[in-house]
């Protein structure tokens, strides 16, 4: 388990400048590298990636033109030395085509023995990498016929977006658990793969398809869209934790609005209250808790306001590598306005999820410094108990905070009046399409574990 990226990958007229914005538009997706790989003025597939955020890497970039290609942002998960950062920044590339992968492919060391794949580097992407060079020295002469072979031997978990010289390919697997959009831009009719529609902004963009699970599909130069194949057996099981957390609030998938499905979530866990505190307000923890928490104070009829404000120059604490790290990210990420109102309130503190609990201890730490009457957390997921072999970093089981301890122990150790979470029934409910929810039960898909 590593990495949770960003994928893109566009077909116009002139494309990088898009690319790049896109790559920014994804951001919260990774911020530990991003890249590109397009194709120039020989028709040769050029590289350019680095470590750091999008604005960071291409500040000094000279946008050259080119009618296609495919970027990538990714986040980090453990320390390595900075070469090692480097190589495994996406796009990886060669002469013949260049990948950007969302996802995690498990026990991926068993495809390097078993092919004989020899490379010092354990990255699920890097042996993936290897292994399609292999298949097309070895076994086929076009790209697409590799592509259908990966697709039906290797399970695991990958959006993955593949550039050549005159195609881009999409290909998500059978359980389709990151998500993959074909859309077009209405201002140049440009076409693009992306891990979500905020890739454009929501007024320049129309929605063409959500690639199927299983699914391969090619855009080409002259803008046209074609499915290359489909697989038989799908099992699809999208991740939940993108509803809840991952996605961006703007984007949409399945036909609807993240915002509106958050909403939903904090609507449905609103209902369920049976002590309406009188006095109260409802408060956010920004920014992807926003919309659940007007959902749950709709649902109890009662104010939601913005207390705590985030800085956005501050990564997902949630994604740092240590605890210490995700310690400090926290003193400097948020903002607390208007305290006066606080006190003697009794507070909905409206959350998407604890995994470690860093960031909402230090939220309730400082909330009570504005002495309100009662702290009440409220969480629009169920507990995370186990974690994600699917590409999230949701740390080991046992740093998870509901290790060995209940749901009051967990409130006494948080130092809050009351804690509840949102039933996994109602979950599914509201988001009403199959879900993985693996890190809610436990209990894993053993086809995508083992090779």
């Amino acid at each position: 388990m590593e990495h949770k990226c960003g994928v893109i990958g566009i077909i116009g007229n002139n494309v990088i400048k898009s690319l790049i914005t896109g790559l920014h538009n994804l951001q919260h997706r990774g911020y530990e590298s991003a890249g590109i790989s397009y194709i120039d003025n020989d028709n040769n597939i050029t590289t350019y990636k680095n470590i750091g955020l999008v604005e960071d890497v291409f500040n000094n970039f000279q946008i050259p033109r080119s009618s296609l290609g495919i970027g990538h942002v990714r986040y980090s998960t453990t320390k390595k030395e900075q070469d090692k950062f480097l190589e495994e920044a996406q796009p990886l590339s060669n002469n013949k085509f260049a990948i950007a992968h969302n996802g995690n492919i498990p026990f991926i060391e068993n495809i390097k023995k078993h092919y004989q794949i020899h490379t010092d580097n354990n990255s699920d992407t890097f042996i993936l990498m290897k292994f399609m060079e292999l298949l097309l020295e070895t076994k086929y002469d076009h790209v697409e016929d590799m592509l259908k072979y990966i697709m039906n031997n290797v399970t695991g978990t990958y959006s993955l977006i593949v550039l050549t010289n005159d195609k881009i390919y999409g290909l998500r697997d059978r359980y389709g658990i990151r998500p993959l959009t074909l859309i077009q831009n209405e201002l140049d009719q440009s076409l693009c793969l992306t891990s979500e529609t905020i890739a454009f902004n929501e007024n320049d963009y129309k929605i063409i398809c959500d690639i199927n699970p299983g699914e391969i599909v090619s855009i080409n130069s002259q803008q046209e869209y074609q499915n290359i194949y489909q697989h038989p057996q799908i099992n699809y099981n999208f991740c939940s934790f993108e509803y809840i957390y991952f996605m961006h609030h703007k984007s949409q998938y399945n036909n609807r609005s993240i915002e509106s499905v958050r909403y939903k979530l904090g609507y449905e866990l609103g209902i369920t209250e049976s002590d309406k505190y009188p006095n109260n307000i409802v408060i956010p923890v920004p920014n992807s808790s926003i919309p659940a928490a007007q959902g749950f104070a709709d649902a109890i009829k009662s104010i939601c306001k913005q207390h705590i404000v985030k800085n956005n120059r501050i990564k997902r604490t949630f994604i740092l590598p240590t605890d210490d790290a995700r310690k400090k990210a926290c003193s400097q990420k948020f903002f607390f306005i208007d305290e006066l109102e606080l006190f003697n309130k009794n507070i909905y503190l409206i959350d998407d999820s604890i995994v470690r609990g860093t960031t909402i201890k230090y939220i309730i730490k400082k909330l009570h410094e504005f002495k309100p009457k009662t702290i009440n957390i409220r969480i629009t997921s169920p507990p995370v108990v186990g974690p994600c072999f699917y590409g999230i970093d949701m740390s080991t089981r046992e740093e998870l905070i509901i290790t060995n301890k209940n749901i009051d122990d967990i409130r006494k150790e948080l130092n809050v009046s009351s804690l509840n979470y949102l039933n996994i029934d109602s979950m599914k409910k509201t988001i009403d399409h199959p879900v993985c929810t693996s890190c809610f039960t436990g209990t894993y898909d053993k086809e995508l574990l083992e090779w």
